[in-house]
Parts: C-alpha cells; structure tokens; sequence
C-alpha cells in the first residue's frame, strides 16, 4: 500500500485515503472551525507522566524504568506494558478547550467556559497516535504550558482549509488530495522540554513540529478500517464524547 501511494504521488493526482466512515461524534464541528477546540472511558489513551498521580507514576517506573515528568506515555490495558513516546507523533482528529480550578492537591473544583483569575486552561483531546507501524486512536487531555502544541496543530488544520496552504510545496497538494478531512492533512510531532519561568518554577513546555501528512501517514490511516482499529477507534469516540458532555455539564 504504501509503495503504490508513493507511486502516485510521484505521478500527480492521487486517490483519497479516508473516505471510510467516521463514529458521528467525531465527524462534526472539527473539520469546519477546528478551534471551537473547544475522559477518560477507555484505554488505550494518551497520558504526560507526573509524579503527583503517584498510582499511575508507581505503576510507570515499575513497568518502564526510565521516566521522567512530562513523558508522553501510551497507556494499554493490562498485562500489555505502557510505552514511552520519544516523541510523540499524532494527527488530531477533534479537541474541547475549557479552564478549571484547582486545589493544592491539584484536583480540579470548577470548570468553565473561558479564562480566568486563577483558571488553568485544559484542553480534550482525541488524537490518531501514530507509532512506526501501527495506529491507536486514543483520548489525551493537554494541560496548561502543553497547550500550545494543540493550538499550533489547530491553526495549521484551518490553514490547510486555505487555498495558499498548497503553495507551501509538493508535499501540501498531495495531503489535500489525499485527505478530505482537513484534520488527517497535519502531522504533529511533540517534544516535551524542561523549562524555568521568570519566577524561577520549573516546568514542562510541549512544543509542536508540523508537517502535512504523506504515505507513511496514510497507509496508518487505512488501518483504522480494519476490525480491530475500528472497535478501537469507536470506544476512543464515546470516552471523548462522553467527557465533553461531562465537561459541557459542568461548566459555569
């Protein structure tokens, strides 16, 4: 599959790699605006590793070994291992932006709509892990000073609904060819770095490297055809539905 889509692209005109069905509650606003970006129900899903979910950051170090604050980890059912990402490569299928409160344990007290004195910015991911040679769709909830890497992948989407985004070269005419949804035609890579504020804190930026999408991207995405990326792919959709409707519920 992939040496005939690299075949055609080298030859012009190519045919499209998602016209297959999406679950409904990811077929919507996305496409159209992406930033009305804006659970976790099933696995697998996306975590950052941090040692206060002490459960989850036990369970990480006994398994893995080597992990560090921040760490990009792909979360299985048990007895399947976890798996560090380095880096982390997804497409983003659809994102929900809200702001919380927090106490000093961290546990979020409040939701809402917009920013705020005291507010920290979430925002609800559900994303297309692409690892080597396989494919996870999975949900991930990007906090505060990693929010950035979805917002840089959110503009980049819109930009690709844009008649100049193929200017951009050979590799943006063939994403849009080959991908009808603006969102499979952008491929994130995200490195998490330590950094210290003017206040002397440290903490974790993520950083977002776009590109669009080509045939090592697309044969991925076929996969989410196949029975078992399929089952996958629709328990992904009702955990992030079903936390956005939490979320919406909650909000002041």
């Amino acid at each position: 599959m992939a040496k005939s889509l690299a075949s055609q692209s080298q030859g012009g005109a190519i045919a499209r790699v998602d016209d297959f069905a999406l679950p409904a509650e990811l077929d919507s606003t996305h496409d159209a605006t992406g930033l009305e970006i804006h659970g976790r129900f099933s696995i697998p899903y996306l975590v950052f590793a941090q040692p206060k979910a002490i459960d989850q950051w036990n369970l990480l170090i006994r398994t893995l070994g080597d992990v560090e604050d921040g760490d990009p980890i792909l979360m299985f059912p048990e007895p399947t291992k976890p798996m560090k990402l380095s880096p982390l490569r997804f497409i983003l299928a659809h994102s929900f932006q809200y702001w919380v409160t927090v106490d000093n344990s961290g546990k979020e007290t409040g939701w809402f709509k917009e920013d705020g004195q005291g507010r920290k910015e979430r925002i609800l991911t559900a994303l297309y892990v692409l690892l080597p040679d396989d494919i996870w769709p999975v949900t991930c909830t990007f906090r505060t000073t990693k929010c950035g890497a979805v917002f840089a992948c959110v503009e980049e989407i819109k930009a690709s609904m844009e008649p100049d985004w193929i200017k951009g070269g050979e590799a943006f005419a063939l994403a849009v060819q080959a991908c009808g949804r603006p969102s499979n035609r952008v491929v994130a890579t995200v490195n998490v770095r330590g950094k210290t504020s003017a206040g002397g804190s440290a903490y974790k930026l993520a950083k977002a490297t776009l590109a669009p999408t080509g045939a090592a991207e697309w044969k991925l995405l076929t996969k989410l055809t196949t029975s078992e990326k399929k089952e996958a792919l629709d328990d992904m959709a009702k955990s992030y539905k079903d936390r956005v409707d939490y979320i919406r519920k909650q909000i002041k």
